[in-house]
C-alpha cells in the first residue's frame, strides 16, 4: 500500500505524545533511576504492539474499510496528528480514528457494520463505567497494603498501560495496513524509540497532570484499573481511548472520599475535550473530502 511511512509517523507522533502517561510515573517516583525510565518504558509498549496488536485488523475488515479508503484513512490520521502536533492541541489517536474512519464511510456510502460500531461505541460507555467502579475497588483493596510495597509494585500497572498502549492504541493504526512485513514491524518499532523521546507529550501532559500529587495508591488503582479494561476489550477487537480510560478512572479514587481537595473541574473539561473529538471528527473529515473533490474535479 505504500503507507508504511505515514503508519511510522503517525506512530511516532502518537507515541510522543502519550509518552508522559506512561512514564512519569517512573521519572517522579523514583522507583527507577529517571535516566531509565524512557529507555525501560519502551519495553512493553513493543511487546504490546508486536504479540497484541493484530487483534485490531478486524477494524479494518468490520468497517469495510478497502484499499483506497484505508490509504485515505492513514493519510488523514498522519495529516491530523501532525497538524496537532504543531499547534500543541491534544489529540486521542482512537477518537480521531474513529471518528475520520465515520467521516470516510459517510463520504463514499460505504456499508457499514452497524453491529461493530455499536459494540466499539458500547464498549466505551461499560469501559468508562467498569474504569471507575474498578478503580475505586482497586483503591479501597489497596488501602490494606503497606506503603513501600505499594511503591515497588507500582512499577506492574506502569508497564501494563505500556503495554495495552502499544497492543491497543499502536495496534489499532499499525494494522489499518493489513498486511505487515517483519521490516514493517521493525520500522514502527524504531519510530516508537524515536517517539520516546521527542518531547512533545501534550496528550502526557493533559493526562499526567491528574496524577501529580496522587499517592502511590491512587496511582496503582488508576493504572491498574485502566489497563485490565482496555485488555478485555482489546480481545474483542475494540478499540479504547487510553486518555479517556485514564482520565474517568482517576474519579475512583475520588468517590474512595480520600481526595477531597482534587479540583474535578480539570477531569470535567478532558471529558467533554474528548465526547466533542467524537462528534466533530467525522463532520470535519466529511466536509473536508468534500471541499478537496471539489477543487481537484474543478
Amino acid at each position: 500500500m505504500y503507507t508504511e511511512p505515514l503508519i511510522a509517523l503517525s506512530i511516532l507522533l502518537i507515541t510522543a505524545n502519550n509518552m508522559g502517561i506512561v512514564k512519569d510515573y517512573l521519572k517522579l517516583s523514583g522507583v527507577l533511576p529517571r535516566k531509565y525510565a524512557g529507555h525501560i518504558i519502551v519495553i512493553p509498549v513493543m511487546t504490546g504492539l508486536l504479540l497484541e496488536g493484530s487483534k485490531l485488523t478486524e477494524y479494518g475488515y468490520r468497517l469495510g474499510l478497502d484499499i483506497e479508503t484505508r490509504v485515505i484513512l492513514i493519510t488523514i490520521i498522519a495529516s491530523i496528528f501532525a497538524l496537532g502536533t504543531i499547534l500543541r492541541i491534544p489529540t486521542s489517536a482512537t477518537l480521531i480514528t474513529v471518528g475520520a474512519t465515520m467521516g470516510i464511510i459517510a463520504y463514499y456510502n460505504l456499508p457499514i457494520d452497524i453491529q461493530y460500531l455499536s459494540t466499539i461505541f458500547a464498549g466505551w460507555i461499560i469501559g468508562g463505567i467498569g474504569a471507575i467502579v474498578l478503580s475505586y475497588l482497586l483503591y479501597r483493596t489497596s488501602a490494606r497494603i503497606p506503603g513501600y510495597i505499594a511503591r515497588r509494585i507500582a512499577i506492574i500497572p506502569t508497564f501494563l498501560v505500556g503495554y495495552v498502549f502499544g497492543a491497543n492504541t499502536l495496534g489499532l493504526i499499525a494494522y489499518l495496513d493489513h498486511e505487515i512485513a517483519p521490516i514493517d514491524l521493525l520500522l514502527y518499532a524504531s519510530a516508537i524509540v524515536i517517539g520516546v523521546w521527542i518531547p512533545l507529550g501534550r496528550v502526557g501532559e493533559e493526562v499526567s497532570k491528574l496524577l501529580y500529587g496522587y499517592t502511590v495508591k491512587t496511582y496503582l488503582s488508576i493504572l491498574a484499573g485502566t489497563s485490565l479494561i482496555i485488555e478485555v476489550a482489546h480481545n474483542a477487537a475494540i478499540p479504547m481511548p487510553l486518555s479517556s480510560l485514564l482520565t474517568l478512572s482517576s474519579l475512583g479514587p475520588i468517590l474512595g472520599r480520600e481526595m477531597i481537595m482534587v479540583n474535578t473541574s480539570h477531569i470535567m473539561k478532558s471529558i467533554i475535550f474528548w465526547i466533542l473529538t467524537v462528534i466533530a471528527t467525522p463532520i470535519l473529515v466529511y466536509t473536508g473530502l468534500i471541499i478537496l473533490n471539489q477543487i481537484f474535479s474543478s
